[in-house]
């Protein structure tokens, strides 16, 4: 049992007690030896005390009632902050492993656009080079190395063939760069873990998708 029960328990009996002395005190209750009561010396202080008991353990039993209810409280905002705590955590490493793999992606296509230049024009020098690359992946964003490369490389192909001119395909010039290679999926959590992060990003992207 409880300490509530075990006060409410004894606040029963102390009222039982209390109607007993109150019969008592009022003559309605019959002479009896063998009944304590039968031989209190004052039983009218004794009901005073009883009641005076009685509403000390019913302010017991409120106290511990509010104790409990704050404790649940308490508990309740301990587990919210601790699941807010990993939520974050979570949401922390999914960003982080997001702009690892956006990192690696965002290379090998550099890479790739490196060679294909390379294999168009043998000739351009290397300022030129990083500086036309610059120029091709400037307006890019994340959201531009997400998912299959297909379509980012041949966006950018075209650009380099209104550019640079389309590759050479003569035996004797130099095989165009095969698509890029080292290229790593971005997983559902890692995207929603952008999409918490970098909002902005994702307007503009629905901005340009808007204008486009």
């Amino acid at each position: 049992m409880d300490r509530l029960g075990e006060l409410e328990q004894l606040r029963r009996r102390a009222g039982r007690i209390s109607a007993r002395l109150c019969d008592l005190i009022e003559g309605n209750l019959p002479p009896d030896d063998n009944d304590p009561l039968s031989r209190l010396a004052d039983p009218v202080l004794a009901f005073t005390r009883v009641a005076t008991a009685i509403r000390r353990i019913v302010a017991l039993e409120e106290q511990i009632d509010e104790d409990a209810e704050t404790r649940a409280e308490r508990l309740a905002e301990e587990a919210a902050k601790k699941a807010a705590a990993k939520a974050a955590a979570e949401t922390a490493r999914a960003a982080d492993s997001f702009h690892k793999t956006i990192r690696v992606n965002r290379h090998v296509t550099r890479k790739f656009l490196r060679d294909d230049i390379r294999a168009r024009d043998g000739d351009m020098t290397r300022v030129h080079r990083e500086m036309l690359l610059n120029d091709l992946t400037a307006d890019l964003d994340d959201l531009d190395y997400v998912g299959d490369p297909d379509a980012l490389i041949a966006q950018l192909a075209k650009e380099l063939d209104d550019i640079v001119g389309p590759p050479p395909v003569n035996g004797g010039a130099a095989p165009r760069p095969k698509p890029p290679r080292g290229w790593k999926p971005v997983s559902a959590q890692d995207v929603s873990a952008l999409l918490v992060q970098n909002v902005d990003t994702v307007r503009r992207r629905l901005s340009r998708m808007a204008d486009g």
